[in-house]
């Protein structure tokens, strides 16, 4: 799981401009590095 950078690239918490909402959630991105069988 990572943390959306605003702009740019960042690591996992999303840098030094965090992408959130007008409501104040942070947006992120989750990777899956092998296949989900059961969906």
């Amino acid at each position: 799981v990572w943390r959306r950078s605003s702009y740019g690239h960042a690591g996992p918490l999303g840098g030094d401009f965090p992408l959130v909402t007008k409501e104040g959630h942070n947006i992120l991105d989750v990777i899956f590095t092998s296949p989900i069988m059961d969906l």
